[in-house]
């Protein structure tokens, strides 16, 4: 059997994919390079950049897409040898057992068609993605030249899959024995295995494993219906797909959807003979260059195709320079020439839900007390913060009225609001992404008060937007001296002072270990966190590699690892990522559920060990909560959490610094956070589960700490005389 291998890039995907090919019986392997020519390493595979259908490759590879660019040039591989073969995409297809290929036919591996459930892939999946996987197809070499030309002539707007299911209409199709990743299997009607089998597949088609995320089904920002977390038999074996999708004539050139747009043009305009072909990009570069500098035709304005095929595409350009061949002419010119500066990042204007806006009332701005804006009606640290400014005001008698800021995908919680505002003073607790929906929203009733603003940071880096925050606010407060230095840093800042509210005693339920669906015997170390709250910043896949370490293998009596987590239906991705973690561990328990707050108090205090390896943290309440319940605690030694703990009553982890990544959008690129010692925080560990008297200990001290805050009516006090307030 004859096996075409589709490389665009080099790693460990292609070779384990050929060694396994070459391990069945009778089969020829060939590697043909679909990739940037530049790269393509020497003398391993075919070269691929001979004419396809008569017309120059580089010009082919350059005007499609990068799915049917290798569709194109593998299938004329496959014209151009003798007998059928099975074409794969090393990025994509993985091959688990020798292939049965029809010799007179095309075959195919089939996605079925998806339910309707509220979970992807949907039906317009299945219209965008097309019937048929592009990752996995065998074809005669009379077919396999006849869907090249089919291919060539597809629209430019005809995505890959619907161009493959149309360039396959009249011809004979018999399916694979295979399966979509994600997708429901559609057997072929002669499969021996009863619906819904398939477990033995001889091809799965990895499309939609993200190259970068290889823990995720990637269709967009809804939840798939299948995830890997429950798919052991394929989690272990999937990789980053080496697929490239990015493409650069030598120079530099990009290949962008401009270029594609115009490259496609010119290709149907020569296949019909009315057009004359481009330059190639990579056998003439500079011509090539040239040509996209050229206006194409005469009434086009004079900046080059290639500008205005982009001024075509992007509704943006055609706004801001609605008539580029005359008055806008200069001003377009300036904006392209420059393009490289202004396109650096770009303001976004995010849609939000229809019953996000609310409108407050104002009666009046009176002195002498404090209105209090805050996340009061949804369950979140935030809110947490904004009760305890309120309790702080109540005890010394402050007047206040509260209102609720709405913009939130947290669950909600019962709380009666206001929503009138009638002092001169208003705390605003919200972090500084919520700054500009607030004042767009609420501005009219804001104008002409005094703003405080009570802000987490996590982070030793501000950049310019949270700067430029800032100043919206006569005073910032915050929870504690790490913070204050960070934003007091700022030029131009307002005055910033760190206001460490107290955080009463929680109460815990009467829940048992087994009401919370804790072993009843087994030591449990527990790590909690809201995905809300940056996934990445709390550091779950850090716990869950320190907790290895500690414990290399899992024992029937041994400790237990829980990772309890609320929000995971909107942060299904990172969730998902902590579940592939752990898919290799019975002793990671990774568990996602709203618990009532006495319930959620009572997990902490059954639980023997809080785990924090946090990246960064502006306070730590869940930390805090611990030692106030007696649960000693284990904490990466950085940020907000310094200002309670150390190491006479908890285990800290020394940490180096790294750059963010994944902030997801909330803490910049630019910035640094934590990097815990893992094989220190492994050892913390395994002290505490083999030493109870020093978790005693360590716990008998958390609660003499929390023991020793500051009183709401201490915290009134200086609210009191930091606003001007005269209080009994």
């Amino acid at each position: 059997m004859r096996v075409v291998v589709l490389v665009s890039a080099t790693g460990d995907r292609v070779d384990d994919l050929a060694r396994q090919i070459s391990a069945w019986p009778d089969t020829h392997v060939e590697m043909v390079w679909t990739g940037d020519p530049q790269l393509r390493p020497p003398g391993r595979w075919a070269d691929a950049r001979a004419t396809i259908g008569g017309l120059p490759a580089g010009v082919v590879r350059a005007a499609l897409d990068h799915t049917r660019r290798a569709l194109v040039v593998g299938l004329d591989a496959v014209a151009r040898g003798t007998g059928p073969a099975l074409l794969l995409d090393a990025g994509c297809a993985l091959a688990v057992r020798p292939v049965v290929i029809p010799e007179d036919a095309v075959g195919v591996v089939a996605r079925g068609a998806p339910p309707v459930d509220g979970f992807t892939p949907t039906e317009a999946d299945l219209a965008q993605w097309g019937p048929y996987s592009t990752a996995a197809i065998s074809a005669p070499p009379a077919l396999a030249a006849d869907l090249v030309t089919r291919l060539l002539d597809a629209g430019d707007d005809v995505a890959p899959g619907p161009a493959l299911a149309a360039a396959l209409a009249g011809h004979p199709v018999r399916l694979l024995r295979g399966e979509v990743l994600g997708w429901p299997v559609c057997l072929p009607a002669e499969a021996d295995e009863p619906q819904p089998g398939h477990a033995d597949p001889a091809l799965v088609d990895l499309t939609h494993v993200d190259r970068h995320e290889p823990w995720r089904l990637d269709f967009g920002l809804v939840a798939p219906r299948v995830r890997l977390s429950a798919r052991p038999d394929l989690a272990g074996r999937l990789q980053p797909p080496v697929t490239v999708d990015d493409l650069r004539a030598p120079g530099g050139i990009e290949i962008d959807g401009a270029v594609r747009r115009l490259l496609a043009d010119e290709l149907r305009g020569a296949r019909r003979g009315d057009a004359a072909m481009p330059p190639d990009p990579w056998d003439r570069p500079a011509d090539f260059l040239a040509w996209l500098e050229t206006p194409a035709r005469a009434w086009e304005p004079p900046l080059g195709r290639y500008w205005f095929e982009l001024w075509l595409q992007r509704g943006d350009l055609r706004q801001a320079f609605p008539d580029p061949r005359g008055a806008d002419l200069a001003r377009f010119r300036d904006w392209a020439e420059h393009r490289h500066r202004y396109e650096g990042t770009s303001p976004l204007v995010s849609s939000h839900r229809a019953d996000a806006a609310v409108t407050w009332r104002s009666d009046g701005a009176a002195p002498g007390g404090v209105d209090v804006v805050g996340f009061f009606g949804s369950e979140m640290s935030l809110s947490n913060v904004a009760d305890r400014v309120v309790a702080s005001l109540a005890a010394v008698g402050i007047p206040h009225r509260t209102a609720s800021l709405r913009r939130t995908g947290s669950p909600a919680r019962a709380h009666a609001d206001d929503d009138t505002l009638n002092h001169d003073t208003v705390v605003v607790v919200a972090n500084h992404d919520q700054i500009e929906p607030l004042l767009a929203e609420h501005g009219d009733v804001l104008a002409g008060r005094r703003l405080i603003g009570y802000w987490h940071w996590d982070v030793e880096h501000v950049p310019d937007e949270v700067a430029s925050r800032m100043r919206h606010f006569d005073q910032i407060w915050v929870l504690n001296e790490f913070t204050e230095r960070t934003l007091a840093s700022v030029a131009g800042a307002p005055t910033v002072r760190s206001l460490p509210l107290p955080v009463a005693e929680p109460q815990a339920s009467s829940a048992s270990r087994d009401d919370l669906g804790l072993p009843a015997d087994r030591p449990v170390v527990l790590v909690t966190f809201d995905h809300l709250s940056v996934t990445e910043r709390k550091n779950p896949l850090g716990a869950i590699e320190a907790f290895r370490r500690a414990f290399p293998e899992p024992a029937d009596d041994g400790p237990v690892l829980v990772i309890k987590t609320m929000n995971a239906d909107q942060r299904w991705i990172e969730h998902e990522r902590i579940r592939i973690a752990a898919i290799d561990r019975p002793d990671v328990i990774v568990v996602d559920r709203l618990l009532p707050k006495a319930d959620q108090m009572a997990l902490v205090a059954r639980a023997d060990v809080m785990l924090s390896l946090h990246r960064a943290e502006g306070l730590g309440l869940h930390l805090i909560e611990a030692m106030w319940l007696g649960t000693p605690t284990v904490a990466t030694r950085y940020s907000g959490n310094l200002s309670f703990m150390d190491d006479s009553n908890s285990l800290l982890v020394d940490a180096g610094m790294v750059g963010v990544e994944r902030g997801e959008g909330f803490f910049p690129a630019q910035a640094t956070w934590a990097d815990p010692d893992l094989d220190q925080a492994a050892s913390h560990l395994r002290r505490l589960i083999d030493d109870p008297d020093m978790g005693r200990r360590l716990a008998a001290a958390g609660r003499a700490r929390m023991e020793q805050q500051p009183t709401f009516e201490a915290i009134g006090r200086t609210i009191a005389e930091w606003c001007g307030i005269r209080v009994p």
